[in-house]
């Protein structure tokens, strides 16, 4: 089984060490870091992934509405979205 992870954190060490934890699983991985600088949310939801683990900077507002549109796609990918704080 192959997992294909999407990560797009706007913290480069935290996307490093997500990337060794995730390859660290027992089955195959292909993760793939966007870049944050030139990031886009339409271009996200282009992507074909099986897990998205997202900054929350990086989500559109309204954000449960951004998120919505992920969970609308066509085998929709789990999303993790991360946050600096605990809400």
């Amino acid at each position: 089984m192959l997992l294909r992870a999407i990560l797009s954190v706007d913290n480069p060490a935290l996307a490093k060490r997500l990337s060794q934890v995730i390859r660290h699983s027992d089955v195959a991985v292909d993760v793939d870091i966007l870049d944050t600088v030139n990031f886009s949310w339409e271009s996200l939801l282009r992507e074909s992934a099986d897990l998205i683990v997202v900054s929350s900077t990086l989500i559109p507002v309204p954000r449960m509405g951004s998120v919505r549109l992920v969970q609308q796609m066509p085998d929709s990918p789990a999303l993790v979205v991360l946050t600096e704080k605990e809400n």
